[in-house]
């Protein structure tokens, strides 16, 4: 190089660690969890038609989404999954009165409908790898008694008030032939912890924790179950974020980004 001359630096592989920064800085907030809610029914051709379409494609996007099956009785009351719990999936059902006229339905964060078939890929790539101010974190003991510790943070703070705070009980996959022809079932709701309405949880301050305990049903499979936590705004519905203990450590990936997202350039 010519003495006094300097090298401009390439544009391109400026702009390539400027975009690779702003992705880093990006994960300061948690991801958003789509959270689907499938509202569906075992004797129901229908649903046997369009929901094993919609889980291939939820296939593509595994860790990027959570999804409870509530099986409300309609149209068929015979229902097994119905029937091992007919009070609380009704109140599900009936929470979303004026948005749900049949099964299968799947809520979108509590604010969009779409039958099984409407959940396209498109909705799909729309709605992950989006990131939210509030992080849901869930701890869950093992076993058959069971300790279940959700903590709540505000990464942007003074977001919200008051929400309303759901935790549910599920079954991750279920092997039974129903009389429509299905034979696996996800992510079977079996119960609520927190009262099937929710529960107000203050996170005025930026933080706020739950803790519930819970004993597994001798007729569930300990294995495959576990718990889906979710706030919602009490007026619009709207589903802010969910939880379960399967999801990654967001401090501990932050931690690992804030090691290797700093770039320092140097003119030549």
């Amino acid at each position: 190089m010519r003495p006094g001359h300097q090298m401009t630096f390439p544009i391109y592989l400026l702009f390539s660690l400027l975009l690779t920064f702003s992705d880093a800085k990006s994960q300061d907030l948690p991801p958003r969890y789509p959270t689907l809610e499938l509202f569906t029914n075992t004797p129901c051709p229908i649903c046997a038609n369009q929901n094993p379409a919609l889980f291939s494609r939820l296939a593509n996007f595994e860790g990027e989404y959570h999804l409870v099956g509530f099986y409300p009785g309609k149209p068929y009351n015979s229902c097994i999954f119905y029937n091992a719990n007919k009070t609380e999936n009704t109140a599900r059902w009936q929470f979303y009165t004026g948005s749900i006229f049949g099964t299968p339905t799947v809520a979108i964060n509590g604010l969009e409908f779409e039958n099984s078939n409407g959940v396209t890929n498109t909705v799909l790539e729309s709605i992950t790898g989006l990131t939210s101010w509030l992080e849901v974190a869930v701890d869950e003991t093992t076993g058959s008694s069971r300790t279940v510790d959700i903590r709540l943070q505000d990464h942007v703070g003074g977001s919200l008030t008051t929400g309303r705070l759901f935790a549910v009980i599920v079954e991750k996959e279920i092997l039974y032939n129903a009389p429509n022809g299905e034979t696996v079932h996800h992510n079977v709701f079996r119960k609520f912890l927190t009262a099937s309405a929710g529960e107000d949880i203050d996170i005025s301050s930026g933080t706020a924790t739950a803790t519930f305990t819970y004993d597994v049903d001798p007729t569930w499979n300990a294995d495959e179950i576990y718990v889906i936590a979710w706030v919602m705004n009490p007026d619009t519905k709207e589903i802010y974020n969910s939880g379960t203990r399967f999801d990654p450590d967001f401090a501990t990936a932050v931690d690992e980004v804030s090691k290797t997202g700093v770039f320092h350039l140097y003119p030549n």
